[in-house]
């Protein structure tokens, strides 16, 4: 209880999102680490993968925690899926998510 009450005081008093103070963001129904090296995501990308046919090659770039390059793998299992960012730290999170998922 006494964690909870931490968490609380630390999102009201420091205004910290509570996606990096559990590190873990949902999308698309899927839970994906996150900390303060990546932007929380929150992509409408991630909700019309399904609807862009059967692409042989996708592209994340600015990929930060890479879910939605995860995201694609898994709609478009036959597809390469490359996933770039500028940010070595954000590659480390994405690296992250990746090795979660397989």
């Amino acid at each position: 209880m006494k964690q909870i009450g931490s968490l609380i005081r630390k999102r009201i008093e420091e205004r910290i999102p509570a996606a990096y103070l559990l590190r873990e963001a949902w999308l698309d129904g899927r839970a994906f680490y996150v900390d303060r090296r990546v932007i929380i995501p929150r992509s409408h990308i991630a909700f019309m993968l399904k609807s862009f046919g059967k692409p042989k090659r996708v592209l994340d770039l600015c990929t930060g925690s890479g879910c939605l390059a995860v995201l694609a793998a898994q709609a478009f299992p036959f597809a390469r899926v490359d996933a770039s960012d500028l940010s070595k730290a954000a590659l480390q999170v994405a690296a992250k998510n990746i090795a979660a998922t397989g």
